[in-house]
């Protein structure tokens, strides 16, 4: 059941389309990638946090994307670190 409602869920908020941030997964409707609500929440950010900072997209949309970013991981150049985090 869980892996029903993230299917619903990441096809529902989450699309790849050429066009947008170079064809890399962003929130449907924005350019809000994948990698960057990874990014925030690995760096000690809430989910909450970016729901102030984009009040437009719903919790399930950061759920999700954040979903999406563990089961796809980027390749690539490591995601960089926020000065003082933890490694």
């Amino acid at each position: 059941m869980a892996a029903e409602r993230y299917a619903a869920d990441r096809d529902a908020f989450i699309e790849v389309a050429e066009g947008v941030q170079g064809g890399r997964p962003v929130i449907k409707g924005t350019r809000l990638t994948v990698s960057a609500i990874h990014g925030r929440l690995s760096s000690g950010d809430t989910i909450e946090t970016l729901m102030d900072d984009h009040p437009d997209i719903p919790r399930r949309a950061f759920e999700a994307a954040l979903l999406y970013a563990q089961t796809h991981p980027q390749v690539g150049r490591p995601v960089l670190r926020r000065r003082g985090s933890a490694a």
